[in-house]
């Protein structure tokens, strides 16, 4: 199984000073340095490198002010225990 380099990062999970290592593979022709990034999305986690998940929040709470959004435009005449239901299913 060959790696693929433009899909594979490195990030270093650490509460106080972060590990500055560069990770390669070496080819035949070249080595390729793997991109170091700050936070990394896994089965639909996002994981940062201070493992405070502010970013996972963040992005779950725009995700929900989008869909109450969307029903608010969408809904304008539900009363409030329907729209409540209505927001809970989708």
């Amino acid at each position: 199984m060959e790696l693929n380099i433009k899909k594979c990062k490195v990030v270093s999970y650490a509460k106080r000073s972060m590990i500055e290592n560069k990770y390669y593979v070496t080819d035949e022709s070249e080595s390729r340095y793997f991109e170091r990034v700050e936070n990394m999305k896994d089965l639909g986690v996002i994981f940062d490198s201070r493992l405070d998940f502010q970013a996972h929040i963040h992005e779950k709470v725009n995700k929900a002010y989008i869909v109450l959004g969307v029903i608010k435009r969408n809904f304008m005449q539900l009363n409030r225990e329907t729209f409540v239901n209505l927001y809970k299913v989708i």
